[in-house]
């Protein structure tokens, strides 16, 4: 209340001084009242999104296939910027990945690293708007042959293995999805 009453007291001067001078001061209190007001609520407000423990409990989960295969982490629960940040969490701590069955969708990719003579698999995430991509590489095993048993370049895949934590001779993590399976989407 006493803020309604300086407001008043305010537009009286200002009455007596200048006719444009009381609409602006009025117009601006008439804009930044209702978000004063409307800030002030002791109201507790809910999301309809989910909090971070039901995300968490959506795809960490133990969801099994059609194949009765156990899935620890089922990134295909979640939406595209979720997906993009549990697989850079997987940069950041891959040991808390490791051992687990993981399901992930996204593009399936190719290449031949530098130096490298061997083939690199990936299938790679983005975020909602497409602008930050990861790429996770897979392998898959009993003796495949590119290109022959994979799915096109840039065809969209799912994939479904064992995240597998290893160290390179330089003593770097080295990490990939041992792959039980993989559809062409």
């Amino acid at each position: 209340i006493p803020f309604f009453v300086y407001i008043w007291s305010m537009l009286k001067r200002l009455m007596k001084k200048n006719y444009f001078m009381v609409k602006a001061v009025f117009l601006l209190a008439a804009a930044v009242l209702p978000l004063l007001l409307g800030s002030c609520s002791k109201k507790n407000v809910q999301s309809d999104a989910p909090d971070s423990e039901t995300a968490l409990q959506s795809y960490a989960g133990s969801s099994v296939t059609e194949n009765g295969i156990k899935i620890d982490f089922d990134f295909t629960a979640l939406n595209a910027t979720m997906v993009y940040s549990e697989v850079f969490n997987m940069l950041v701590e891959p040991a808390h990945y490791n051992g687990k069955k993981i399901r992930v969708r996204g593009t399936f990719s190719s290449f031949i690293p530098n130096g490298k003579a061997e083939r690199a698999y990936m299938v790679v995430v983005s975020d909602e708007h497409a602008c930050c991509q990861q790429g996770i590489e897979f392998k898959l095993s009993g003796g495949c042959s590119y290109p022959k048993d994979y799915p096109p370049l840039d065809s969209e895949i799912e994939i479904i293995g064992t995240f597998i934590l290893t160290q390179t001779e330089e003593g770097y993590d080295y990490f990939y999805i041992a792959c039980d399976e993989i559809t062409e989407l």
